[in-house]
């Protein structure tokens, strides 16, 4: 299997909820944690997410945010739900705010986080800025991090359907 992500679907519920975590807070930067699954589709890589648990446990300040381990509760719950309707989800990544209102880029500790803890060949980072309504999704690779925005796609995955 070719390990390189051709294409990224992102729920617009999965967004919304994302969006909607980092409006509730303002003053500091929220973060959690994105399930999904993988998909070889004619030999290229389809990376769905599927979902976004926001993380319970954690410290954070205007320009940081720490997710405790007790958060991986909320993942395993998120990861039995969707056991039921799509093939094998998993923890695939991890979203969080800039709140201060200048950028969607990758602070250094950011990208060290991703290098560190999100470090699978289909994990994927999304930043988002609550202010502005802005956001990006961001992969760390051999070569560094880099930008896979343009891999994306909005999609409304419906109640009763499976991917």
């Amino acid at each position: 299997m070719d390990q390189k992500l051709h294409q990224v679907y992102i729920d617009v519920n999965a967004f919304s909820k994302i969006m909607n975590h980092a409006k509730k807070n303002l003053s500091k930067e929220v973060g959690g944690f994105l399930i999904g699954c993988l998909y070889n589709i004619l030999g290229k890589i389809t990376l769905y997410i599927l979902d976004a648990v926001p993380a319970k446990s954690v410290t954070a300040s205007f320009v940081r945010v720490e997710m405790h381990p007790e958060s991986s509760i909320e993942v395993i719950d998120s990861i039995q739900k969707h056991s039921n309707k799509f093939n094998s989800p998993l923890c695939v990544g991890w979203y969080h705010s800039h709140p201060f209102g200048s950028k969607v880029s990758p602070s250094g500790t950011d990208e060290e986080t991703m290098k560190t803890f999100f470090d699978k060949w289909y994990q994927v980072s999304i930043i988002v800025d609550p202010k502005s309504d802005d956001w990006n999704i961001y992969q760390a690779t051999p070569s560094g991090v880099k930008s896979i925005k343009s891999l994306c796609y909005f999609v409304i995955l419906l109640e009763n359907s499976s991917v």
